[in-house]
């Protein structure tokens, strides 16, 4: 790969992972607007009433006006909710726009609040009470919008609202009560030092945006490489096999393990003479049709591809289950013998009329335990099967070569492990053979 597709490959990545972001801030954005939503039917029709109900010194008047001013804040606010949420749930290109229309009308709604309060509790206990806290629920509500400059846009929009509404307060109310001027300019509570911590707050919850983002995009990159391996990988060992090689962490520290089930050897008899006779590319072309529906036949059986060596398919059938879960996995390897067998001669019927080349197939098919585990040195490991029960099945593939009548042969063990009688039926006599690297010879049946 040159530097020009690794760039195009870097690109094709970051999108992928801004996306990804894009999308969050979506989800979270709609997420803030039904929040707002749910506060604001809260405060309409229960907290409000209540609180305005058992507000000391305050006229009916007072409480009448303050309530409707609120109410028809609230249902503005409910009113421009729902159609936003709707707009923007069809619409997320338009999300930067709504966000700040959003921060925006969240300010306004909490400043309207601050105002019913004033008018009902006097602007001495508003100034000096923890009022203006409502406030910092706005540059809270702002991280999940993972952005510095919504959360700094909070702040100074919390800050320009509150220092609005507390001159106009000092305004209405100074001359009658002095003390209002001690609790907003000089004591601890002054205005400036509220509009200070707004601004603190800010900033803060604006760098904890930043840093929620990161760890998302972080997260978003590790699910990518993640996908990215498992989609690569997939494509040179079977799904099966991929997983249970990544989730090897779990075996033994030399990442081996015993396991029991029945072994398939397939392989092209006349594959020698094939490539000798005809042009190469377009067996390799038959190779890949054949090596696909064979791959179908034993995925469908509930078997997996261990590996491809050269013209050979090496399967095995029962792979990481319980001992109570593989009683049938000799008839799923049997069947799938006979299958591959019979679809074999159907793509050589066709072959045969394009005057392309035929293959001539063995299977050998063996039960038996063997150990399972990533083998090799530490620059480089290959997942594989080993044991007996490998070898034989092997060998047994090897002896359809000199057999014209018998293309498919198994152990005994596997015989009276079938439990279908009508693939039992299909076999021939039993009959003993020796095979290479066995010092006796191994009774087998053939189809």
């Amino acid at each position: 790969m040159n530097s020009k597709e690794l760039k195009i490959e870097s690109l094709q990545i970051e999108d992928n992972i801004q996306e990804r972001i894009d999308v969050e801030r979506w989800k979270n954005e709609l997420m803030l607007i039904r929040i707002c939503l749910s506060i604001l039917v809260f405060m309409i029709f229960i907290f409000t009433p209540i609180y305005f109900l058992f507000a000391p010194q305050a006229s009916t008047d007072v409480l009448v006006v303050g309530y409707s001013l609120l109410f028809i804040v609230c249902a503005i606010g409910i009113t421009y909710y729902l159609i936003g949420y709707k707009f923007l749930s069809k619409n997320p290109k338009t999300l930067n726009v709504f966000r700040a229309v959003d921060i925006t009308m969240e300010a306004v709604i909490i400043s309207c609040v601050f105002f019913v309060l004033y008018q009902i509790f006097g602007g001495l206990k508003l100034l000096s009470g923890p009022v203006f806290l409502m406030f910092i629920v706005i540059n809270l509500l702002s991280i999940f919008r993972l952005s510095f400059g919504c959360e700094v846009y909070s702040a100074v929009l919390c800050s320009f609202f509150y220092l609005v509404e507390s001159l106009y307060i000092i305004y209405r109310d100074g001359n009658d009560c002095p003390a209002i001027y001690d609790y907003s300019l000089i004591s601890g509570s002054g205005i400036w030092l509220k509009i200070l911590f707004f601004i603190i707050v800010g900033v803060v919850c604006g760098v904890l945006s930043k840093k929620a983002r990161k760890l998302i995009r972080e997260v978003a990159i590790k699910n990518y490489e993640t996908s990215h391996i498992k989609m690569v990988f997939g494509k040179y060992v079977s799904p099966e096999i991929r997983d249970y090689i990544l989730k090897s962490r779990n075996a033994e520290k030399d990442g081996t393990k015993e396991d029991f089930g029945a072994i398939l050897f397939c392989d092209i008899n006349n594959f020698s003479e094939v490539l000798e006779k005809y042009e190469p590319k377009a067996v390799v072309s038959q190779l890949n049709v054949f090596f696909e529906n064979m791959e179908d036949i034993i995925s469908k059986n509930g078997g997996v591809i261990n590996k491809f060596v050269g013209s050979c398919i090496m399967a095995v059938f029962g792979l990481g289950k319980a001992d109570g879960e593989n009683s049938d996995i000799c008839d799923a390897a049997v069947r799938s013998a006979q299958e591959m067998k019979k679809m074999t001669d159907s793509m050589n019927s066709l072959w045969k009329v394009n005057n392309f080349a035929t293959f001539d197939i063995g299977i050998g098919v063996s039960l038996g335990r063997f150990i399972t585990g990533n083998i090799g040195c530490e620059s480089r490991k290959e997942f594989t099967c080993l044991g007996d029960v490998v070898n034989v099945a092997s060998r047994l593939q090897s002896k359809t070569r000199v057999s014209e009548s018998a293309h498919v042969l198994v152990t005994a063990e596997v015989f009276r492990m079938l439990q279908d009688e009508n693939i039992k039926s299909d076999f021939k006599q039993s009959e003993f053979m020796s095979l290479k690297g066995k010092s006796q010879q191994v009774e087998i049946y053939s189809l």
